[in-house]
């Protein structure tokens, strides 16, 4: 017989962290941070896309239209996308066919 345990268990809401940092790259102002450099969980958070995803839409056979921004080399190991490139393709991004 398997024992329960009588404490409850912590719900933790895995988009929490999402929304939250969406909602500190959106309250940034423009300008200065123009140039900001976005990690890919950060890219996530601000398109709502998961990491393959945006790795998957920046491939060769991707329309030109929907093609998104190379990331930009900051280190040996690390990546970044220029915050300002992120939004121009989110506004310039064609509405998707349902």
């Amino acid at each position: 017989m398997r024992k329960t345990s009588k404490t409850k268990k912590r719900v933790v809401d895995p988009n929490a962290t999402a929304r939250r940092r969406r909602h500190e790259l959106a309250s940034l102002p423009p300008g200065k941070d123009d140039n900001l450099h976005l990690t890919i969980s950060e890219v996530c958070a601000l398109t709502s896309l998961s990491a393959p995803t945006i790795w998957r839409l920046r491939g060769e056979n991707t329309p030109k239209a929907i093609r998104f921004p190379n990331p930009i080399r900051l280190g040996h190991k690390r990546v970044g996308w220029r915050r300002d490139l992120v939004e121009k393709w989110l506004r310039e991004r064609p509405e998707a066919k349902v």
